[in-house]
């Protein structure tokens, strides 16, 4: 059961180095400037399709909007037209009505005439039909107004999600320019750390290191071998013969009689170099 329990939680963090991995190499690529921009172009062509959506939709209110307003002037004709005709009827009924009862026919006689009776239709017919097309004309308004105040706000949005399009390019434009100079900074910032130098900076140093070594055994072998000090005796000796030398060829010419022969060990303790023979003032 242990054993089980072991391999399932191998299992598991295998899966988890795996997506962890993916998570930053995705990340990676994501971060790439021309990822960026194209994800920004998503963005701005999704927008833009909705700006086309409102605009469509704006387009479609405003001709039915002007398809109503052709039918209210149709019906206001109309209303106008049956105005007139119940105008007319009423006073066709008002004359027969006159000339009726100069014959001296009763108001029940004159109901029943049949010219009365047909002018009584005409004017009904004309006040219903009136009245329709009247609620008619009245709806038209409501729609009417209802389509312009919708009209008003689609335009506003539309307005909005422009202005917003062009902000959308700026900016993605500015992010683009961000992350290429991100990443040249990262660049330089790796490199400046020794990152991307590791392999260089140890041969280096090896190198280093290596000539330190060869010449502390050079140093090591001109101590141990002596010939600092046989170098150093030469010169003594190469001074003192000078010195001889030049004290022969003085005294040949009359130039430096007077002066008493050195010893060989004066000569060379003249060679020597001198050393102070107080302290020395810092």
């Amino acid at each position: 059961m242990g054993m089980f329990a072991a391999m399932a939680r191998f299992v598991k963090a295998i899966g988890y180095v795996v997506t962890l991995q993916f998570l930053w190499a995705s990340k990676k690529i994501e971060d790439r400037p021309e990822i960026v921009g194209l994800q920004y172009d998503d963005v701005i062509k999704n927008r833009a399709q909705q700006a086309r959506i409102i605009k469509d939709a704006i387009g479609g209110l405003i001709a039915q909007q002007e398809t109503c307003k052709e039918r209210m002037g149709r019906l206001t004709g109309d209303v106008e037209q049956l105005e007139k005709e119940r105008a007319g009827a009423k006073a066709l009924a008002s004359e027969r009505v006159a000339a009726l009862k100069a014959q001296g026919l009763a108001a029940e006689a004159i109901k029943a005439d049949g010219e009365f009776t047909q002018l009584q239709a005409a004017y009904a017919d004309a006040s219903s039909t009136l009245e329709a097309k009247t609620r008619n004309i009245t709806d038209l308004e409501n729609q009417i107004n209802a389509m312009e105040q919708s009209i008003g706000n689609y335009q506003i949005q539309l307005q909005n999600m422009q202005r917003e399009l062009e902000r959308l390019r700026a900016e993605r434009h500015e992010a683009v320019a961000d992350m290429t100079l991100s990443r040249a900074l990262d660049g330089v910032n790796e490199a400046l750390a020794g990152i991307s130098g590791e392999g260089t900076e140890h041969l280096l140093s090896e190198l280093r290191q290596r000539r330190a070594e060869a010449h502390g055994r050079a140093v090591a072998s001109q101590k141990l071998a002596g010939t600092d000090v046989t170098v150093q005796r030469e010169k003594l000796l190469k001074a003192a013969a000078s010195r001889v030398h030049d004290k022969e060829f003085m005294e040949g010419l009359g130039l430096d009689a007077a002066a008493p022969a050195k010893t060989e060990a004066a000569v060379e303790k003249d060679a020597a170099p001198q050393l102070p023979e107080g302290p020395v003032e810092a």
